[in-house]
């Protein structure tokens, strides 16, 4: 079974889903996903990124791999990088999020939850909006600046800026219906092999821009949304206090 859909680092290797309504993103705003980086293949790596409807860059959450790998939020105008967030490819699986308050001129915070490893939540100083999903398409993967990276599951909050403990929840349940019950814009997860149906049932679903694989490297102990934990079972039953049977026989 798939745990993990592979993004080889070229401008095809996608995933696309279009935006049904102008949600703007200047308001609260969460982009979380559930990654493991790779090699790095270039400068800038877009981990997610919205573009309007005519191609323009709204907002992106990504890798800066000539600056330590730093996480870095995008708007309209330019990149910025949370400066204590580094993205390592040794790191394995973790936890990435960019988040933002209501209100103007809020600061934007990253956060880092490593599974299994160290969690960091930091503020960047600059202040900036995320610029909007303006009815274009949310694209996995990256477009001209892609990258290498498997993904088990990613999310978004319109009008809700999550908490340092929403995050660390999600952390310690390890499971796509953590991300759910925090009732996300849109949600999605590898377990189908696919990661293009959102599981919120809210329309945003997505097309393969080709060039992806499956992989069945995941996050240690994740539970996907179908892919329920086993629960019950037989109950384990000792004959230790049990009577010896007693051994007949006949002339």
């Amino acid at each position: 079974m798939s745990k993990s859909i592979e993004f080889i680092g070229t401008a095809a290797s996608r995933y696309e889903y279009t935006i049904n309504d102008n949600q703007d993103l200047d308001g609260a705003t969460t982009i979380l996903a559930v990654i493991r980086m790779l090699a790095a293949n270039g400068s800038w790596q877009s981990i997610i990124e919205s573009e309007s409807a005519a191609g323009v860059n709204q907002a992106s959450m990504g890798r800066n791999a000539t600056g330590n790998g730093r996480l870095y939020y995008s708007d309209t105008v330019s990149a910025k990088e949370v400066a204590t967030i580094d993205i390592v490819s040794a790191d394995s699986w973790q936890i990435i999020a960019i988040t933002r308050p209501a209100g103007a001129a809020q600061t934007i915070r990253g956060h880092q939850c490593i599974l299994g490893g160290a969690t960091e939540h930091d503020d960047d100083s600059t202040g900036n909006n995320l610029g909007n999903y303006d009815g274009g398409m949310f694209i996995v993967g990256g477009d001209d600046d892609p990258a290498n990276m498997r993904v088990a599951a990613w999310a978004i909050w319109n009008t809700v800026a999550l908490t340092d403990g929403d995050i660390e929840d999600i952390r310690d349940a390890l499971t796509t219906q953590s991300i759910l019950d925090l009732n996300p814009t849109a949600c999605f997860d590898s377990e189908n092999g696919l990661m293009l149906t959102d599981l919120t049932a809210g329309g945003m679903d997505g097309t393969s821009g080709g060039g992806t694989t499956e992989s069945v490297d995941g996050p240690a102990g994740w539970v996907y949304l179908n892919e329920a934990p086993i629960t019950g079972g037989l109950a384990s039953v000792s004959f230790r206090n049990y009577p010896k049977p007693v051994l007949r026989t006949t002339r």
